[in-house]
């Protein structure tokens, strides 16, 4: 996980100093719900958010790719957090700062079969350099992240320019990407689908008890992200709970809920839509429709609801 550059510098406000809280947000997609909180913060002074709250994207490295397990995604966030705390850097983080250098600078096409390739490629090359099946989560002292990469990529690349440019700046890659988080300031959420397919019972609870015990924010859409979109609209109290909840499948574009939200949102599409619209013009409609179904984390396994609207709610200038 990194920041989205252009949402992540810590700023000061005014004359009190007083820096900005950050709320760290990742997705389960990174589309539909991107598409949705760019608009909130875009908006942030009409909806009023509080002018102290900075939000924050993180963006998926390589290895993330097509991940949509939640129970990964958590774990894959506290490693991130433990290696900022702690100075080490994984295996995993510096394959990923080797490939995030290479799609960079054009070395790597942008077909997935290219960059599959080569990222077996820095595993075989890893694995070689270590003498033995690498551990992608064990860590290395920050002091001998220069070395490693260099052992690394002088078995992949032949190019004695690539190399040194390499070595010199995926280090600097590496160190940047990290997220700065600060415990006593900034939340970390999780927003995520209530998929059953993958977002088992077990699996499922496991997460809602990362989430408690470290103070995370977890937030639930059952069935998906699209309800609590849905929700912005007066007349989904005259809608099939029961429907909405099985959410079923009835083309080859649609579910129930999203063929719905077509239907009242103009031109609609998972990865475009007009998310100005329902922010600026439908959000307490949402926060107040919100009310009339679960937003109760542990309902929420099996109950139809959501509890978006109160991860806004709380972000709303409370003076």
């Amino acid at each position: 996980m990194r920041e989205k550059k252009n949402y992540a510098e810590r700023t000061v406000l005014y004359a009190n100093a007083e820096p900005r809280r950050k709320y760290f947000l990742i997705y389960e997609g990174d589309k539909t719900e991107g598409i949705y909180f760019e608009a909130v913060n875009d908006l942030r002074n009409e909806i009023g958010i509080d002018p102290l709250i900075q939000l924050v994207p993180l963006m998926r490295d390589y290895s993330e790719t097509g991940w949509s397990n939640p129970r990964k995604t958590v774990k894959h966030v506290m490693q991130n957090l433990k290696e900022f705390e702690s100075g080490e850097i994984s295996y995993q983080s510096i394959l990923d700062g080797i490939m995030e250098f290479l799609i960079d600078q054009k070395f790597l096409q942008k077909n997935s079969l290219s960059q599959a390739s080569m990222w077996e490629a820095l595993r075989s090359s890893l694995q070689k350099s270590l003498s033995k099946q690498p551990d992608l989560d064990e860590v290395i002292p920050e002091s001998e992240l220069e070395q490693t990469v260099g052992r690394i990529v002088n078995n992949v690349m032949h190019d004695n320019v690539s190399i040194r440019a390499m070595v010199e700046t995926v280090p600097k890659i590496i160190r940047e990407k990290a997220f700065y988080f600060m415990e006593e300031d900034d939340k970390i959420c999780f927003i995520f689908d209530r998929d059953k397919e993958s977002f088992l019972t077990e699996q499922y609870d496991e997460v809602r008890s990362i989430c408690e015990k470290n103070g995370f924010i977890l937030c639930i859409s059952n069935p998906c992200f699209e309800f609590w979109l849905l929700l912005h609209f007066e007349d989904i109290l005259g809608l099939e709970e029961t429907e909405l909840l099985e959410n079923k499948k009835i083309s080859n574009k649609h579910n129930f809920v999203t063929n719905a939200l077509q239907k009242r949102l103009k031109g609609y599409q998972k990865y475009r839509y007009d998310a100005f619209e329902l922010v600026r013009n439908r959000l307490d409609i949402a926060l107040e429709n919100e009310k009339k179904f679960c937003e109760d984390l542990e309902g929420l396994e099996k109950k139809l609801g959501s509890n978006v609207g109160l991860l806004i709610a709380s972000m709303r200038k409370t003076s």
